[in-house]
């Protein structure tokens, strides 16, 4: 299994019937939230997974950031 799957399966458990998506096809760089992709699907809410640059800080959405640390397991990231 994907760890992608895992991730949103992990989160879809933890929201209940709100609807998710996962993108992994940034317009800009992987550095950038996709606000653009959000906005087709009015989302209220962002996850961004790695590191981010200046630029993504100034997103009209709330964001969460999760900075990937190499050598974390999935159980860890998944708890």
């Amino acid at each position: 299994v994907h760890l992608t799957v895992l991730v949103y399966n992990s989160i879809s458990r933890r929201i209940g019937s709100a609807r998710v998506y996962v993108l992994a096809d940034s317009t800009y760089g992987s550095c950038c939230i996709d606000e653009k992709t959000a906005a087709h699907i009015n989302a209220d809410a962002l996850i961004h997974f790695g590191h981010s640059c200046g630029s993504s800080r100034k997103s009209k959405l709330p964001v969460l950031y999760v900075h990937v640390r190499p050598g974390v397991s999935i159980p860890q990231l998944l708890s």
